[in-house]
């Protein structure tokens, strides 16, 4: 999302958003080295896509399949 992994992986990512491919945003952190920044991807999909659509992506709702 970021650009961090290069153009074409950021082009995919954000390609991937606009087709509604995307159930869940989520880091492969590896430890104290290498941080998660997912407030940071959350608030540049907000920015681009609104935050009804980011927050879902961010917290779990986009997975749920419609039980109560």
């Amino acid at each position: 999302m970021l650009g961090d992994h290069g153009q074409t992986a950021e082009r995919i990512a954000w390609w991937l958003l606009g087709e509604g491919t995307v159930s869940l945003v989520a880091s492969d952190a590896h430890g104290a080295g290498r941080l998660p920044v997912l407030d940071v991807a959350r608030e540049a999909i907000a920015q681009r896509l609104g935050a009804d659509v980011a927050d879902p992506l961010f917290d779990g709702r986009a997975l749920q399949l419609g039980y109560d």
